[in-house]
């Protein structure tokens, strides 16, 4: 839910709310992406020091990283939808900052699948994407209801609020009961 809020939506967001033209600025546009591909290798090996080295369980590791992939968006969110306008290289920032630290899922919840079945973890992964990838058109929706007009900065907090609602649920639950 969150990332598709990130990926989809913020990008109207920012256009109508914060009054940034991202779109005709590639290297603006492309920054949060970049930051993911980057941080995604620093989480991924931070990950593994801390696992080799035995300063953690692969298991605790695991949620540590889909904690911080999760909880850093979840207060960027809250944050953006509360920024004024004349906030926007803040809340740019914020954004490449979210998009980044979400890369610290790959070390976290969909590395556990190799832990889960180590002999069949790309049917796992692929059974579990399908399943997800149907929900992914309910972010989209809700935002359709709630936000009417795409100028009212009180319609997209709602969103942001149930998008940190869902990143802190979802994240509490894997914590509780992830095994591997």
């Amino acid at each position: 839910w969150g990332a598709i809020i990130i990926q989809s939506e913020i990008p109207t967001y920012m256009s109508e709310i914060m009054k940034m033209d991202i779109a005709s600025n590639s290297l603006l546009a492309s920054a949060p992406y970049i930051a993911t591909f980057f941080m995604c290798f620093v989480f991924c090996f931070i990950a593994n020091h801390l696992i080799v080295n035995k300063y953690v369980t692969k298991l605790f590791a695991r949620k540590l990283f889909t904690t911080i992939g999760m909880a850093v968006p979840a207060l960027v969110v809250i944050v953006l939808g509360y920024l004024p306008e004349d906030a926007k290289i803040w809340a740019y920032a914020l954004l490449i900052i979210a998009a980044g630290a979400s890369s610290a899922m790959y070390s976290g919840h969909s590395a556990n699948v190799f832990d889960l079945t180590p002999t069949f973890p790309g049917i796992i992964k692929g059974f579990s994407n399908s399943i997800s990838n149907v929900f992914n058109i309910l972010p989209q929706f809700t935002v359709e209801i709630i936000v009417r007009d795409e100028t009212d900065q009180n319609n997209w907090s709602i969103i942001f609020l149930m998008s940190t609602a869902l990143y802190i649920s979802t994240n509490l639950f894997y914590f509780i009961f992830a095994s591997g």
